[in-house]
């Protein structure tokens, strides 16, 4: 055993305790005191960039005919006329439910909850009368904001009948209709309390409703900003869902961190997103890989549409390194990955500056306002190139998980460590890399066989589009290696081809015995591939 590989066995997450210094050879990064924290609400921030900033572009959006745009100045206003609104349904300091797609309105709402002294909690236009139901009954709520714009009342009538089966007098109020103000709104509030209740995906049972504070969510964005090196008056392009953090912080909050403007995109299409690039010149624009596949697949796509834009982000987890060369190659233009969770958003992140390698392999460099370690299952913190759980740990972590009757509960953790469930290496220049989430490893004959290792070999064949590799059931081997399959448009693909490619690339162990050809991939709002309803409904046909 090296010296550095011996430091890190005998060292564990308990012994990590915040004042931890780092140690050569151990996977432990500290950053959690690297950078000032702002400790300003996301309301305060918004007045105070309106006051800086009255006459500069806060949104801007596509009609019709042209491009629309809003101050700050004209955002602080409407936003104050929200707060108005919502503090005279309830002048306590309660929780919003925001019921729509992307909107002006919506974030609008958004900030005038945050002036009212309130926190927002943001749900899917897709979301049932039971599943706004069981939000209802989980804690009290004040008002249901909704996107009435259609006119024919669905949401509306969805949120009434879901405040009748709850028993639950919340008022449901039209997005849009407030009364003007004449001054800015900006109630009390410290940057500690609530900003935002994230119901997460559900991979595994109910949903859990994790809570952000205004401190966890604003520094968050903004160390994610900087880490974009996009400047104040940049154009940013993010249509991801703002009821999800991938949309709300790592763009809504984002923009208003550095005072950029945000491009609203209602209903993602690749139309309407190669417009709103021609038509507002986006330096900055972060996406899923699916969304940026189908802008490039446009018949009338040029390189020259993309001449104002620096760097193109997407989610590190399904990225596929052939689609970083190919922006790359096509267009001129850096493409970053980007790492984090609901409740840990905006973790890691790769810079235009790395190597090539580095952009298309890793999750990047951990960002500010965290610790960061790799440990085993027993909580040992394993040695530099080891694999190992990716823990987290500071202010920009969740505060905890809102329990039925609105109690907030802190996770149990070591020290403040919160894993992640994803094992990761950290290399020698402090790089982080994925090797698979936890629960998604596949034990093969007592074997541990790591998927993203294999999604990356796999995606290398030109005909395969998107690959998922998840464990089938095994009678003797206990699992072994399933792998669906998203072909290239156009391109026809068997099974038989692929595990022929397949034992080019993969050792025999790792090698998928189950091909599954599909044409779509159930996912998450975020865009990410919902594993586990893959391997139940494919390895029980």
């Amino acid at each position: 055993m090296t010296e550095s590989a011996s430091a890190a066995s005998s060292l564990t997450l308990a012994e990590l305790g915040a004042d931890a210094d780092e140690r050569r050879g151990v996977s432990y990064v500290k950053l959690a005191n690297a950078a000032h924290l702002t400790g300003e609400t996301v309301g305060q921030t918004l007045v105070r960039v309106a006051c800086e900033r009255p006459d500069h572009t806060a949104l801007v959006w596509l009609t019709r005919t042209g491009v629309e745009t809003m101050t700050w100045s004209e955002l602080a206003t409407h936003a104050s006329a929200a707060a108005r609104e919502l503090l005279r349904i309830n002048p306590a300091r309660t929780r919003v439910v925001i019921l729509g797609g992307n909107s002006t309105e919506w974030i609008v709402t958004a900030y005038g909850a945050s002036l009212a002294g309130m926190s927002i909690v943001p749900l899917s236009p897709a979301t049932t009368i039971d599943e706004i139901t069981a939000v209802l009954g989980d804690f009290t709520v004040s008002a249901i904001v909704v996107d009435d714009r259609s006119g024919d009342h669905v949401l509306r009538d969805r949120a009434v009948e879901a405040c009748t089966a709850a028993g639950c007098d919340a008022q449901v109020r039209p997005m849009g209709e407030w009364s003007p103000a004449a001054e800015y709104v900006c109630g009390p509030g410290s940057a500690e309390d609530e900003f935002l209740v994230q119901y997460t995906s559900g991979t595994t049972g109910r949903p859990k409703a994790a809570s952000l504070s205004h401190r966890a969510a604003l520094n968050a964005a903004r160390f994610f900003a900087e880490g974009t090196g996009s400047l104040a008056g940049e154009v940013w392009l993010n249509p991801l869902p703002l009821y999800h953090v991938g949309g709300l912080v790592s763009g809504m909050l984002s923009c208003l961190s550095i005072a950029a403007a945000y491009n609203v995109i209602e209903r993602f299409s690749a139309e309407v997103a190669l417009r709103a690039v021609r038509e507002t010149r986006p330096s900055f624009i972060g996406m899923v890989p699916t969304m940026l596949i189908d802008m490039l697949d446009q018949p009338d796509v040029v390189p020259s549409d993309f001449a104002s834009v620096r760097t193109v982000l997407g989610g590190a987890t399904d990225v596929d390194p052939k689609l970083i060369a190919d922006v790359e190659e096509q267009l001129g233009i850096r493409f970053n990955i980007a790492y984090g969770q609901s409740e840990a958003p905006c973790m890691t992140m790769t810079f235009s500056s790395d190597s090539p390698q580095v952009r298309t392999t890793s999750l990047g460099h951990p960002l500010p306002g965290r610790d960061y370690c790799v440990a085993d299952p027993e909580g040992v913190v394993v040695a530099v190139g080891e694999s190992g759980e990716l823990c987290v740990r500071g202010p920009l972590n969740m505060s905890g998980y809102v329990q039925p009757g609105g109690d907030l509960v802190p996770e149990t953790t070591v020290t403040g460590w919160r894993r992640t469930g994803d094992i990761c290496v950290l290399d020698d220049a402090g790089i982080l890399y994925m090797r698979g989430r936890s629960r998604d490893l596949i034990i093969r004959g007592g074997t541990n066989i790591y998927p993203a290792e294999l999604e990356q070999r796999l995606s290398a064949h030109p005909a395969v589009r998107e690959v998922a590799v998840f464990g089938a059931p095994d009678r003797r081997l206990g699992q072994t290696v399933a792998a669906a399959v998203l072909p290239v448009e156009g391109a026809a693909i068997t099974p038989d081809e692929l595990s022929a490619f397949a034992e080019t690339v993969l050792s025999p162990s790792k090698r998928p015995t189950k091909w599954f050809v599909l044409q779509e991939f159930p996912r998450t709002a975020a865009g990410k591939v919902r594993k586990h309803i893959l391997q139940q409904s494919l390895t029980e046909q």
